[in-house]
């Protein structure tokens, strides 16, 4: 991801002033480096923190109004516990699709879903895609 003067200091921030900070990472094509196709691509990016995710998404809110992103970013809040194992499309594409870009490198811990989770998650995108 290309960083920008404002989001470089909003990473400043999350990494002094955001108390339960562990992560922000990049998801999808910015994080592997796919080409961009216009009005699909986004810088999709997710705060991992280990606690007090409501009061923490309210910081982060509110240092946001102050310095707006704009358009170019859709920022996803995560609890930590609740990122590492997860049994999700998205969590799938967490694990072989995305990159930390600052934190803790949660990335590297993420473990895939379950072969359970797996085998169903084939078969739903396997059926949607017949129906195409």
């Amino acid at each position: 991801m290309l960083m920008d003067d404002t989001m470089q200091e909003f990473v400043s921030w999350l990494k002094t002033d955001l108390t339960h900070f562990a992560a922000l990472v990049e998801e999808g094509s910015v994080a592997t480096d796919d080409p961009i196709q216009t009005g699909y691509s986004d810088n999709d990016v997710q705060i991992v923190v280990y606690a007090d995710v409501a009061s923490e998404m309210l910081a982060v809110r509110n240092w946001l109004q102050q310095h707006p992103l704009g358009d170019n970013y859709l920022l996803s809040p995560r609890v930590y516990e609740e990122f590492i194992v997860g049994d999700t499309l998205n969590d799938l594409s967490l694990k072989f699709r995305s990159r930390t870009i600052a934190g803790r490198d949660v990335v590297a811990e993420k473990q895939p879903p379950s072969r359970e989770a797996a085998i169903k998650l084939g078969t739903m995108v396997y059926n949607i895609w017949l129906n195409d």
